[in-house]
């Protein structure tokens, strides 16, 4: 996996959006590692980020150094609000290997979805685990 055009830095940590049928092994292994995933692994993949009723979705992976050491989903729905068709960016699958868990690989993470959603969609919305909220608040979610 390379990082693409647009990727981000924070320190030794770098975000890139990544081709999901590429880097599916990767994802699945930061998953299986890192998240409670119920279930076949490939059929989560194939299901939130090659399927969805709305569009593909796009996965983030974050790299230190050279190494896949976390990642971040975004799922594509349509949602109305007062008769308007709107493009919502579900957030979904953070996950950031035990040895990178500090607040800033996925504060990283995070800021590169809240860059993601304002660029792509008209709003963001996610349920994050309870160990979670806290990180997404600093990030600015609310």
């Amino acid at each position: 996996m390379s990082a693409m055009p647009g990727a981000r830095s924070d320190s030794m940590y770098s975000v890139s959006e990544t081709d999901i049928q590429a880097s599916g092994h990767t994802l699945q292994r930061l998953w299986a590692a890192n998240l409670g995933v119920r279930g076949e692994l490939a059929a989560e993949l194939r299901w939130f980020y090659c399927d969805g009723p709305h569009g593909p979705g796009r996965a983030l992976v974050l790299h230190a150094r050279d190494a896949a050491v976390g990642c971040a989903g975004v799922g594509v729905r349509t949602l109305v609000h007062r008769g308007a068709r709107l493009r919502a960016a579900l957030l979904a699958d953070l996950a950031v290997d035990r040895l990178h868990r500090s607040g800033l690989p996925a504060l990283t993470l995070l800021r590169s979805i809240q860059g993601e959603v304002g660029r792509d969609f008209d709003l963001g919305y996610g349920f994050p685990n309870r160990k979670a909220i806290a990180i997404y608040r600093r990030a600015g979610f609310v």
